[in-house]
């Protein structure tokens, strides 16, 4: 399987090709702006449909690294109020620049986003929305992203209520040959005991697409 420290995170947006000889991760998009594809809001909001109306009703969703708006726009059509920030202003949201990492008072109860991918951001981000929002955070990473041993102390710490990893792979950038494999992981208020702390691992269909026997 191509890896994204083979190829870098730009060339797997590409859909897994080495990068030219003389180019260093001039692929990558500036600032990690990638746009959630409709399909992989739509894919969570049907598998989190009951917990999200509980949470996030009255009480809003904040999408911290909003972009262009294209994953909170899908929330909004469902009829969820969403406050959007990001440090770029790219149309949508909040016109400030607002850095999420520096926020001390949460914006809503709820927070659904695809974070930055670099990994000296990502971790700070999952840390920072569950100290903001504890009874929900969904955040859209790689499908390997536990796969690493400097990551499991974060596992231990703050394991997932939910892993759902998507049956296809994300068309980010519209060329017709995504490479990298994603998943949503879900966190919520949970209780005590060792059972309700153990993620529970379900793979999402793309939306549209029957399964199969």
């Amino acid at each position: 399987m191509t890896s994204t420290s083979t190829f870098g995170l730009g060339a797997m947006m590409l859909g897994g090709k080495a990068e030219p000889a003389g180019r260093t991760g001039s692929e990558r998009q500036a600032h990690d702006f990638y746009p959630t594809p409709e399909e992989a809001t739509l894919a969570l909001l049907d598998a989190e449909w009951p917990h999200l109306l509980a949470v996030a009703r009255h009480g809003g969703i904040w999408e911290p690294a909003c972009g262009d708006g294209r994953l909170a726009r899908v929330l909004e059509r469902k009829g969820f109020k969403v406050i959007g920030t990001d440090l770029i202003y790219r149309g949508y949201g909040d016109r400030r620049r607002r850095d999420f990492l520096a926020e001390r008072e949460p914006l809503a109860r709820a927070i659904i986003t695809n974070p930055p991918f670099q990994s000296d951001i990502v971790v700070d981000f999952i840390q920072q929305a569950l100290t903001l929002c504890p009874g929900y955070v969904a955040m859209l990473l790689k499908a390997t992203f536990f796969h690493a041993a400097e990551r499991q102390d974060l596992f231990r710490r703050y394991p997932p209520a939910m892993i759902y990893p998507l049956a296809w792979r994300l068309d980010f950038l519209g060329l017709g040959a995504p490479a990298l494999e994603c998943a949503w992981y879900v966190w919520r208020r949970r209780g005590p005991r060792l059972a309700d702390r153990l993620p529970t691992y379900r793979p999402l269909m793309r939306p549209g697409k029957r399964k199969t026997a």
